[in-house]
């Protein structure tokens, strides 16, 4: 892989270090004591050194499932859920690990992947540092463990501190079929260096990437002692501990005299539970929260005080509350800790300001995937009606689905959940479906419920997802929370006030003040150029977007994607590229995400150079060139473009995933 054309550095700013702190899912109540000195160790004992899978007799493997749920088992197995954690095997690997070079110029210390036996080894130029827990005098490793498999795989290499592990720092990216820097995965500031986030696996990963985990620290040292019933999102996860279940079902077939009949069964199924129980089920990791001491959510049972959602206007409080249990717990130990973290513990800025801006908008709302429950617990259709999340999501793919197996699996919608009908099963399809409240040609993207209600205002995967709170349009909110409005992510070339104006009118929602350039500048021009960098990612999607730009006249559009190509933040580079390359006669420009100057510079002058020669077309819908930053002649007015881009918000962003 080429090097990348930028300065080498082994400073780092810690992408997962701050993500650490941000979910603060990683608050091992120890006292640090000085680094032991391991003895090196042989290459078949240090595969043996990660997190391990055995059953306790409350559990059973997935495959004990299969005996009597065979297709449920296979529905599964063709899950992401499943392939979240694996073992690493030949089939397994997605990334190319067939005697790579990979030299990333931010990350300064190349690596040689090879195959030993048909098994992936990463050996670097310079000894990596893996420290805390441990440090080993080697500079090549088998890799052990991969996580996810749908949008992009990482690996994890045993460091040697019991079942301590190491992430390689680069991930494979799926669809691209690429290698990338492991910073360049995360929407988060520009940073260069080194990152092997010893333990980062076993302390916070491992909490929803596997099923029932358990978790110890050494006393002597940050070495992670880590077991899992099963790697990857299994049937107990959804369906609670299955031993007693199994042996149930099994003595039912083959009675055993001694069999004790006092056995509790402890599955469930979540589609028979109420709807809040239902949804816990999916909220012990589909939410943003701030755990104590965890412990593994059982389904049937609330998520409990284990689960203390963050809340954003609340999180004063919390903290507070949070010190003051791990003094009664962990008694001085625990104080001790804090005493070094101030960050995290304490009140005002640091960690707690990080807490809020990388995950929520200022109104509580969830700006990151994830966060899908502490959404939830902003919609009516949670809190005051039954909606949950299997009311569209389907776990099982039904043998009535005709979809393919992959789309199905991409997002685990039901059929009948594609369209509007996942809102008409409680909300009258002839009130609601129709142009009478829509005010949208029927089969347009603005008669979709999902479009108007349930936008594209979350970040994460380096694309943009839809909310899961169930709200309607308000320009003031978008006054208020700098979160896009739905109508202004559809209708890129309109501003604001005329946002509110349409809903003032078609749904009596009060018109606030605005200032000139809320009247007269488009929303998603200002955002592109003035926004902050989750803004920016998420105006560069809509900018690619095909509803966007069957509503939106878009001849200017990549003038504006062309600018983000030179982006700080590669997430937005990403984003920008690939929307770019969505407009007729982009497809073949060069937009590499990983590049940086000269590189992306070279990127923008060729992209720019395709949208000048241009023919100016007028625009069909009669859009005020002025509200997208044009002449009356179709060239770019460089000076009003050029002193919004120089009021950018540059204010650091990490959005945690």
């Amino acid at each position: 892989m080429a090097n990348q054309s930028q300065p080498k550095s082994k400073s780092s700013n810690g992408i997962y270090f701050a993500v650490l702190a941000v979910m603060v899912v990683t608050w091992g109540y120890v006292k640090f004591a000085p680094e032991p000195k391991l003895r090196p160790i042989a290459d078949a004992e240090l595969t043996k050194m990660r997190p391990q899978q055995s059953y306790p007799p409350e559990h059973a493997p997935a495959s004990d499932c299969r005996e009597c749920h065979e297709h449920n088992h296979q529905t599964w197995f063709d899950s992401y859920h499943r392939t979240m954690t694996q073992d690493v095997k030949p089939e397994t690997v997605l990334g190319d690990f067939d005697d790579v070079t990979v030299d990333f110029l931010q990350i300064g210390n190349a690596m040689h992947l090879t195959k030993r036996d048909g098994m992936p080894w990463v050996s670097f130029d310079e000894e990596p540092d893996v420290t805390p827990p441990a440090k080993q005098s080697r500079k090549e490793y088998p890799l052990v463990m991969s996580t996810g498999s749908h949008h992009i795989q990482f690996y994890w290499f045993p460091v040697g501190a019991e079942q301590t592990t190491g992430i390689m720092p680069i991930g494979h990216l799926v669809k691209e079929n690429r290698w990338i820097p492991l910073q360049h995965s995360f929407l988060s500031p520009p940073s260069h260096g080194f990152e092997t986030q010893t333990g980062l696996w076993n302390s916070r990963c491992v909490r929803c990437h596997t099923t029932f985990p358990e978790m110890q620290q050494s006393e002597t040292a940050l070495a992670h002692k880590t077991r899992v019933t099963e790697y990857g999102i299994s049937c107990e996860a959804c369906h609670g501990p299955a031993g007693t279940h199994v042996a149930i079902q099994r003595n039912a077939k083959n009675p055993d005299p001694n069999f004790d009949t006092n056995l509790v069964d402890q599955v469930v199924n979540p589609e028979n539970l109420t709807s809040k129980l239902s949804t816990a089920v999916c909220a012990s990791c589909h939410s943003i929260y701030k755990p104590a001491f965890w412990k593994p959510h059982i389904a049937g049972q609330p998520l409990g005080k284990d689960r203390r959602l963050i809340e954003p206007d609340k999180i004063n409080e919390q903290i507070a509350q949070l010190n003051e249990s791990i003094a009664e717990v962990a008694g001085k130990q625990g104080q001790d800790y804090l005493s070094t973290n101030d960050d995290i513990a304490q009140e005002g800025d640091g960690g707690t300001s990080s807490i809020v801006d990388g995950a929520f908008w200022p109104d509580g709302k969830p700006r990151v995937t994830g966060g899908d429950y502490n959404s939830l617990l902003k919609s009516t259709c949670f809190t005051k009606g039954d909606l949950s999340c299997v009311s569209c999501h389907k776990l099982h793919q039904s043998r009535s689905d005709k979809r393919p197996v992959k789309e199905w699996a991409n997002d685990q919608l039901k059929a009948s959940a594609l369209g509007n009908s996942a809102c008409t099963q409680c909300h009258e399809k002839a009130d609601y479906e129709s142009p009478k409240h829509t005010h949208h040609q029927a089969g347009s993207g603005g008669s979709s419920c999902y479009n108007c209600h349930m936008p594209y205002t979350s970040y994460g995967l380096l694309t943009a997802i839809r909310s899961h709170t169930i709200y309607s349009p308000n320009a003031k909110v978008h006054q208020e929370t700098g979160r896009p409005t739905a109508c202004n992510l559809c209708h890129l070339d309109q501003t604001l006030e005329w946002t509110a104006d349409h809903l003032e009118k078609w749904y009596d929602i009060e018109k606030p003040e605005f200032n000139e350039e809320e009247k007269t500048v488009s929303n998603a021009a200002v955002l592109a150029l003035r926004g902050d960098a989750s803004q920016r990612a998420l105006v560069a999607y809509a900018m690619g977007w095909g509803p966007a730009m069957e509503a939106s006249d878009t001849d200017w559009v990549p003038a504006y994607l062309a600018t983000l190509l030179k982006d700080p933040y590669a997430a937005v580079r990403h984003i920008a590229g690939r929307s770019l390359k969505r407009h007729p006669g982009y497809a073949d420009i060069h937009a590499d995400f990983v590049d940086m100057p000269p590189e992306a510079e070279k990127s923008f002058d060729a992209a720019m150079k395709i949208w000048l020669a241009r023919k100016t077309a007028s625009t069909g819908k009669k859009v005020a060139p002025s509200q997208v930053l044009l002449k009356d002649s179709g060239e770019l007015d460089a000076k009003t473009f050029k002193e919004f881009y120089d009021r950018r918000d540059n204010r650091e962003i990490t959005i945690v995933e």
